[in-house]
C-alpha cells in the first residue's frame, strides 16, 4: 500500500484501496484514470504471489491497450506479464477463438473484412440488390441487426434481413469474417462451451474495464460472461464523453452495468491536463446536459491559467485565414507544429482550410480524413497482406488497385509473387519484399506513392517495434487488425499541424486545440429532415476542448448566426473579435 500512496493522489488511493468489491469509476478527461488502473492492477499482482492469480485488463481501442500494456511492463511498475491480459474487446475475441474457435466451427483461417473494405464489399451487395441505399449506412444497419439491436438507418426490415443474408453468405462463400463476428462468436463459443467458459472465470480474479461508456451491449455481455463468482469486476466511465451512439454506445449501458454487477459508484474529480480557464469552458458546455452521473470536474494544474478566446471573420474564406493567422501565431512564439490541431466534427468541412495552409506553407497531416487505402500502390500491398494473412479476394483487391491507378501497373501474376515474397521475408524486410515484387521499387525509393508508402512503412515498422511479430504472416494479421489504430499513430508522429474530426481525437492531447465553423446549422451539423441530439453535440463539443492543455481558439463566421454550442460560454471565453 506505500507504493500506491507514493503514486496516487488521494482520490485515487481511496479507490485504489476498495477494489475488492465491483466498483464502477465515473472519471473525468485529464483525471489519471489509466494511471489509476495501471497501479491498481500492478499492485494486485505484486501483493499477491498466488501464480493462478491472472487479471484482465479490457479496453475499449487497441490504442488504449497499447498504452495500459506499455505502462504496466514499465519498469517502475514492473507488472508480472504472464498473470495478465491486456486488450480490446476485438483482440481478446480474436484470441480467445484462435484458440478454442474449432469447437463453434470458426475457421483457423479466415480473413477479415475491415474498413474500408467492408463498405466496398458491402457497395457490391448493393449493386447486385439493386438498392441506392448507402453502403457505410447499411454497414451500421447490418452491424446492429446482427447484434440483436435496433437501429435500421430507414432500411425496412424485411430488406435488411435480405441484405443482411446476403452478406453472411458472401462472408462465408469467400472464407472472411468482420469485427462484429469476433464479438457475436466468441459469446456463442463462451456460452455453448461451459468448460472454456469454466477456465476463464477460474483463471481472472478481476476484469478491469476502461472506457465503460464507449461499450455496446454485447460487449457488456461479453464482461457477463468472463467474471464469475470469484471474480471482481472494476470499470471506469464517464458518461460525459460518449460519443459513440452509432456503435450502440448509450447511457442505459452503464446503468445496466452497476445493476448486473452491483456496482458502487465511485468518483474522480481531478483534472491535470487541462487549465482552470479549459475547465471552465468545458464545464459551462456540459452542465447544460440534464442526463449526467458526474459532478463536474476540477482542473488540478495550478503553473497556468490557460486561456479560451473566441473569434470570428466575416465569410468562410477569411475564417480559414483566420485559423491560419493564429497557427501561425503559434508557431512565431515557439509552440511545436506537433503541439497543435483543428477539430470539427465532420472531415468535409476542412475544404476551405486546407487550401489556406498550402498556400500559407504550414507542414499539416490530416488524420482519418484522406482515405489511405485509395492510394493505388498502398491498395495493392495492403491486398497482398490480406492474402498472406488468409483471406482470398487478392484478385479483387488488385483489379481495385488498378482501377485507382487507371492503367493496369499491378499483373495479378506480380500480386502472386509479391504474397510469395512476403511469406518468406522476414518481419522487418516485409515491405520492400513487396514492393519489389510488384515492381513498385523499395522503401527508400518507391516508383510512385512516394509519401504514402514511406507512411505505410511506418505503421509496419512500428507494428514490428510493438508486437515483435514471429513471421512475416504474423507481421500482415496485426497490421490489418490494427490498421486505423497503426495509420493515426504514423500520421501522428509527424511534426505537423494536425486536422482530423473530434471523434479521432478522443483520447488524445495537445498544447493548442482550435476549433472552427462554430454556426448553427454548421456545428453540430443539421442534416435535412433529423432531430438535432444537442445532448450527443455538447458531449463531443465537450471532448474537443478538453483535447488542450493550454489554449482553445474557437472561430466562426461573423456573418451567420452562432451556433447554440457557444451560448453557455458567454460568460467564461474572451470574445475578442468584439474588441476589433
Amino acid at each position: 500500500m506505500e507504493i500506491l500512496r507514493a503514486c496516487l493522489d488521494e482520490e485515487q488511493l481511496e479507490i485504489a484501496s476498495q477494489v475488492d468489491r465491483p466498483m464502477l469509476v465515473l472519471a473525468p478527461p485529464g483525471s489519471g484514470k489509466t494511471h489509476l488502473l495501471t497501479n491498481t492492477v500492478a499492485y494486485r499482482l505484486r501483493s499477491t504471489p498466488d501464480e493462478r492469480f491472472r487479471i484482465c485488463c479490457l479496453t475499449f481501442s487497441v490504442e488504449a491497450a497499447r498504452e495500459m500494456r506499455k505502462r504496466l511492463m514499465d519498469k517502475t511498475l514492473c507488472a508480472p506479464g504472464h498473470r495478465l491480459t491486456v486488450a480490446n474487446f476485438h483482440q481478446l475475441g480474436a484470441s480467445l477463438l484462435g484458440r478454442w474457435g474449432h469447437l463453434i466451427g470458426w475457421p483457423r483461417n479466415a480473413g477479415m473484412l475491415v474498413p474500408p473494405e467492408r463498405d466496398e464489399f458491402i457497395q457490391r451487395l448493393l449493386d447486385e440488390h439493386g438498392s441506392n441505399a448507402k453502403a457505410q449506412n447499411v454497414g451500421t444497419a447490418i452491424s446492429n441487426f446482427k447484434g440483436r439491436r435496433e437501429g435500421r438507418a430507414g432500411i425496412p426490415a424485411e430488406t435488411l434481413r435480405a441484405l443482411a443474408q446476403a452478406y453472411e453468405e458472401a462472408l462465408v462463400e469467400r472464407r472472411l469474417r468482420d469485427f462484429d463476428d469476433l464479438i457475436i462468436h466468441t459469446l456463442q463459443l463462451l456460452r455453448e462451451q461451459p468448460r472454456v467458459r469454466a477456465v476463464l472465470r477460474d483463471a481472472y480474479r478481476y476484469v478491469f474495464v476502461d472506457e465503460l461508456q464507449d461499450t455496446n451491449q454485447l460487449q457488456l455481455d461479453l464482461i457477463g460472461e468472463l467474471v464469475g463468482e470469484r471474480c471482481t469486476v472494476f470499470g471506469v466511465a464517464d458518461d460525459d464523453q460518449m460519443i459513440y451512439a452509432w456503435r450502440d454506445a448509450r447511457p442505459e449501458n452503464i446503468a445496466e452495468f452497476v445493476e448486473r454487477f452491483g456496482a458502487e459508484e465511485r468518483m474522480l474529480r481531478g483534472n491535470y491536463r487541462c487549465p482552470p480557464a479549459v475547465v471552465d469552458a468545458a464545464n459551462a458546455v456540459i452542465a447544460v446536459n440534464a442526463r449526467r452521473r458526474d459532478e463536474l470536474m476540477a482542473s488540478r494544474r495550478t503553473d497556468i491559467q490557460g486561456e479560451v478566446i473566441l473569434d470570428g471573420a466575416n465569410g468562410a474564406e477569411d475564417e480559414a485565414e483566420l485559423i491560419v493567422g493564429y497557427i501561425i501565431e503559434e508557431l512565431d512564439q515557439g509552440t511545436p507544429a506537433g503541439e497543435i490541431v483543428v477539430l470539427a466534427p465532420h472531415r468535409f468541412m476542412f475544404k476551405n482550410l486546407r487550401p489556406t495552409l498550402e498556400a500559407n506553407e504550414i507542414p499539416h497531416v490530416v488524420l482519418g480524413m484522406d482515405d489511405f487505402t485509395k492510394i493505388p500502390t498502398v491498395r495493392a500491398v495492403r491486398g497482398c497482406l490480406n492474402a498472406m494473412a488468409g483471406g482470398t479476394a487478392l484478385s479483387d483487391e488488385i483489379r481495385t488497385a488498378n482501377q485507382l491507378a487507371g492503367e493496369r501497373i499491378f499483373p495479378i501474376a506480380s500480386a502472386r509473387a509479391a504474397v510469395d515474397a512476403g511469406i518468406g521475408s522476414r518481419p522487418r524486410s516485409l515491405m520492400d519484399a513487396l514492393l519489389d515484387a510488384l515492381n513498385c521499387g523499395s522503401v527508400r525509393a518507391p516508383l510512385r506513392d512516394a509519401e504514402q508508402v514511406r507512411l505505410l512503412n511506418r505503421m509496419l515498422t512500428q507494428a514490428v517495434a510493438e508486437h515483435e511479430p514471429s513471421n512475416s504472416v504474423e507481421l500482415a494479421q496485426l497490421v490489418l487488425m490494427e490498421w486505423s489504430r497503426l495509420e493515426a499513430a504514423a500520421s501522428r508522429a509527424e511534426q505537423k499541424v494536425k486536422i482530423m474530426t473530434s471523434f479521432t481525437a478522443k483520447g488524445l492531447e495537445y498544447e493548442v486545440v482550435i476549433l472552427p465553423f462554430l454556426n448553427d446549422g454548421i456545428v453540430p451539423y443539421k442534416r435535412r429532415g433529423g432531430a438535432q441530439n444537442w445532448e450527443e453535440a455538447r458531449r463531443l463539443f465537450y471532448v474537443a476542448i478538453t483535447r488542450a492543455k493550454r489554449r482553445v481558439i474557437l472561430t466562426r463566421d461573423t456573418s451567420r448566426a452562432d451556433s447554440a454550442l457557444l451560448e453557455p460560454l458567454i460568460t467564461v471565453v474572451e470574445d475578442v473579435s468584439r474588441t476589433r
